[in-house]
């Protein structure tokens, strides 16, 4: 049991060694996505830009063409995603509020995990972001405790989580700590 619950642990460790701050928006920490919304296990060796393989045929051609060589053009943290993943929390709204001057455009919000999940590993080439700490920790980052006046309050979780935050944030943790892919 203790071995399993050490993976949590360790990402923490490896984002706090490699310079990644709770404190820096920037620099916020990262975790893997583990499992995708259908409970399909991730191939950790991969990144997200290389999971479908026609996106995976774009980055290469992408590195191929571009002097100096790159995969990707964007990053997969970024201080708007951290806002985006956790804007239904204080100060994470304010912050978001004050990067678009106002909400965003409602087809821009994190509404669903499933969607999110799709657009990061498939279907959107500017899309790769991973998953925060607190997607494993704070189901309250699902419900809309801030009472925000926004189109869809609380974000669509997975079928198998009975769109309960409380249930899915322990079985995503639960998935991640039993993961024997991490690195």
């Amino acid at each position: 049991c203790w071995i399993l619950i050490l993976n949590f642990y360790y990402l923490l460790l490896l984002n706090a060694s490699s310079g990644r701050s709770f404190s820096d928006a920037a620099q916020y920490p990262v975790f893997p996505w583990i499992v995708s919304p259908n409970l399909e296990c991730r191939d950790l060796s991969l990144p997200m830009g290389q999971l479908s393989p026609k996106r995976a045929k774009h980055y290469d051609e992408t590195f191929n063409d571009t002097s100096p060589p790159y995969f990707y053009g964007c990053h997969y943290s970024l201080p708007g995603v951290i806002f985006w993943f956790l804007m239904r929390l204080p100060p994470f709204n304010f912050f978001l509020w004050d990067l678009n001057d106002g909400w965003d455009n409602s087809k821009r919000t994190f509404v669903s995990v499933s969607d999110a999940y799709i657009s990061a590993s498939s279907t959107n080439q500017t899309d790769l972001k991973e998953l925060l700490p607190e997607c494993y920790s704070v189901p309250e980052m699902f419900i809309n405790v801030s009472n925000l006046s926004v189109e869809q309050p609380n974000v669509t979780l997975p079928e198998w989580s009975s769109n309960s935050p409380y249930l899915y944030t322990s079985m995503n943790r639960k998935f991640l700590e039993s993961s024997n892919e991490l690195n």
